[in-house]
């Protein structure tokens, strides 16, 4: 979408608030380098809802692959390059592999400036990235290890506010395209 995004997320060990936290932080660091821009990104908060249905699980779905088409910004929810549509009907894989990031060096020196001492990368970026001393990097093939490795890191758990098994429909508005 070009001034918002949807997710539909299931969480069982990190907290959804500590997961948009981080997407948030590092798309507006990339988007304010880019752009040689400075603050604030996002006009507005996030927005998200539990939901505790199978049938409300389909219906967000629906809604979600759908609105492209229903912007008309593609024909087909498949053509839209932002969507997870085409893993669900078997075009994609979750076992596909990461692509390596461009730039790693100047992300993971801002990574270890603002105080983040472990970092996830695609695992061909490691050589590069362990050019920066003082960061623990953990390199993946396929974003099925990222999910598994995150699930089994406590330290991103926050359980007091946490509803285990839910899965969390998230939407942020007036998300800048770069």
């Amino acid at each position: 979408m070009s001034n918002h995004v949807h997710l539909q997320v299931q969480t069982t060990s990190i907290h959804i608030k500590e997961f948009i936290r981080r997407i948030n932080g590092l798309y507006a660091m990339k988007f304010n380098d880019k752009y040689n821009y400075v603050g604030h990104l996002y006009q507005g908060r996030y927005g998200s809802e539990i939901i505790e249905t199978d049938e409300y699980v389909l219906g967000a779905s629906r809604y979600i692959h759908l609105n492209p088409v229903r912007a008309n910004m593609v024909d087909k929810p498949e053509d839209y390059k932002w969507s997870s549509y085409p893993m669900i009907i078997g075009e994609l894989s979750l076992n596909a592999f990461l692509r390596p990031c461009t730039g790693v060096l100047p992300m993971v020196m801002e990574a270890k400036s603002r105080g983040i001492n472990n970092l996830v990368l695609p695992k061909q970026n490691i050589r590069e990235a362990s050019l920066v001393s003082g960061i623990n990097l953990f390199g993946f093939e396929t974003l099925t290890e990222v999910i598994q490795f995150l699930e089994k890191t406590k330290e991103y758990t926050d359980t007091n506010d946490f509803k285990e098994n839910h899965i969390i429909r998230t939407t942020w508005t007036n998300f800048p395209s770069s």
